[in-house]
């Protein structure tokens, strides 16, 4: 059910949009000043996948989903709270959980809100809820949830980083 979404096709969708987005960013970049590239990029890719996946223009709102994102990851990597997984007051666990939990409740903030406008947008999210197998099944809540984290970490984080790398 995903894969329509994610050939080239679906990506040329987008296409102008990351023109746009890519435009604007670098116009705000001082050729004569140093910057931090990475972050600059960050910021870009950012910028990029919120459009892409959640018709998200505000920067601020992106800003929110993606720290939220980091921390639930940067939580999740915690050798603590892998070896030592008891949801208990101020475990690294405990952290994980609370931010995993902020992760789902921003998702489905963004569900509820595409789902009750009925929206025909063409950003991913949009698509998936609207998605039906050959037998008509949609995707469940949780689905729903699952493949946007991942997406949203597959679009930004690895683009970022093969930025910055074709930069570098």
């Amino acid at each position: 059910m995903i894969m329509p979404f994610l050939n080239r096709g679906a990506v040329k969708l987008y296409y102008q949009d990351m023109i746009n987005i890519t435009l604007k960013t670098i116009e705000v970049w001082e050729c004569d000043k140093t910057f931090d590239m990475a972050e600059a990029t960050k910021l870009l890719t950012l910028m990029i996948a919120s459009k892409a996946l959640f018709n998200l223009d505000v920067k601020d709102e992106a800003l929110a989903i993606s720290t939220a994102f980091k921390n639930s990851v940067d939580s999740a990597t915690n050798p603590l709270s892998i070896l030592f997984q008891k949801d208990i007051v101020g475990t690294p666990y405990h952290k994980l959980v609370e931010r995993s939990q902020k992760v789902v409740d921003l998702i489905q903030a963004l569900i509820d809100k595409k789902s009750s406008l009925k929206t025909t947008d063409k950003d991913v999210l949009s698509m998936l809820i609207q998605a039906r197998d050959d037998d008509g099944t949609t995707f469940t809540n949780m689905e729903l949830i699952g493949q946007t984290y991942l997406m949203f970490q597959a679009a930004h984080e690895t683009t970022t980083n093969t930025l910055n790398w074709t930069i570098f």
